[in-house]
């Protein structure tokens, strides 16, 4: 995989450009081929960007933790 296909990526997905900017900012990742990349990147995903990684914009909690409390608080509008 080359650095080029995944600026290009990045330039079309916000989320393989957090992954990317992650991943090329920090260390420099080898991956195997297409299938590993996926593989890697997607566990980086799950593992660390939805469950670890705090986001401004979610006010500083995880998307995990954006999404339960965005569910427990719809399911009490509907209650009530």
């Amino acid at each position: 995989m080359s650095i080029a296909w995944c600026r290009e990526k990045a330039r079309q997905n916000r989320l393989f450009d957090a992954v990317f900017r992650y991943n090329f900012g920090t260390a420099k990742v080898e991956y195997n081929d297409l299938a590993d990349a996926r593989r890697q990147i997607g566990r980086f995903i799950e593992d660390v960007y939805m469950t670890k990684r705090i986001h401004s914009s979610l006010g500083y909690l995880t998307p995990v933790e954006f999404e339960a409390t965005w569910q427990l608080a719809h399911q009490e509008q509907t209650t009530h």
